[in-house]
């Protein structure tokens, strides 16, 4: 499970966060910095199961898109946000989330 820096940055926006709920077996991570969590400053970091649902697309379709991503990001949970965010979002990460041009 990545809990890298760049990976919780990536997690901590209201597209991600908005409407979370602690369920059993969540990843949540401390972040004094979150800019969209109000509840005990943690961020919830989706695991690559909850992002191909999030996706809505088969796991073959998620796994083939993340596939084309597969250089840009050092986790398979930072490729699988990026394809979320794009494909529901329209949106990419460069450093923060932007709208894809």
């Amino acid at each position: 499970m990545d809990i890298s820096k760049q990976y919780i940055e990536m997690c901590d926006c209201p597209e991600i966060q908005n409407g979370r709920q602690h369920e059993p077996l969540d990843f949540w991570q401390y972040s004094p910095d979150s800019k969209y969590v109000d509840h005990w400053s943690q961020v919830w970091l989706p695991r690559q199961d909850q992002l191909q649902e999030m996706s809505g697309m088969p796991w073959v379709y998620f796994d083939h898109e993340c596939c084309e991503w597969l250089g840009e990001f050092p986790t398979k949970e930072q490729v699988g946000i990026q394809v979320v965010m794009e494909e529901k979002y329209d949106k990419v990460w460069d450093g923060k989330w932007v709208d894809r041009v």
